[in-house]
């Protein structure tokens, strides 16, 4: 499928995005942005500013995204505060490519996979509009581009 990107979330970005976990207003802006990186990458956004090797993205309410990119790679570094996460920018040294996780030659199994909504409830979700019997799929997800593969309908 063309234009799509494999979006990864930093452990940072994952506890960064723990502390919004009782705000489901956040964590639907914070999925609208993951799903628009999972298409298109970095290209959209109008708000998009480089500070050294990342990218910051306006995530609403004085807050941003910083971001790093690399072909169809995009890694979630973190999500903070305006002014701390281009402090945070200032700060991070990135060492490497960006890199997706790899499946093991030995044994089939995805490298440390993190669920992309580990450390959510069950109850949390289906406030936010999860179908209790959609659960168990939702838990598998890793990667924002996978809730197209697993939960919308082909046409």
């Amino acid at each position: 499928m063309a234009g799509v990107h494999r979006v990864i979330s930093s452990p940072q970005y994952i506890d960064d995005k723990n502390r919004f976990r009782n705000n489901p207003r956040i964590l639907k802006d914070l999925a609208k942005l993951e799903r628009q990186l999972s298409r298109s990458g970095t290209r959209n956004f109008k708000e998009l500013h480089r500070v050294g090797d990342l990218w910051t993205i306006r995530a609403g309410e004085g807050r941003r995204l910083l971001v790093r990119s690399e072909e169809d790679i995009v890694e979630i570094v973190r999500f903070d505060e305006h002014d701390d996460a281009y402090m945070a920018a200032g700060r991070t040294s990135l060492n490497g490519p960006v890199t997706a996780p790899t499946l093991s030659a030995e044994t089939g199994d995805q490298a440390a996979p993190t669920a992309l909504l580990d450390g959510h409830t069950d109850d949390f979700l289906v406030r936010l509009g999860v179908p209790r019997g959609d659960l168990p799929l939702v838990r598998r997800i890793v990667f924002p581009s996978q809730v197209y593969e697993y939960l919308v309908p082909r046409v």
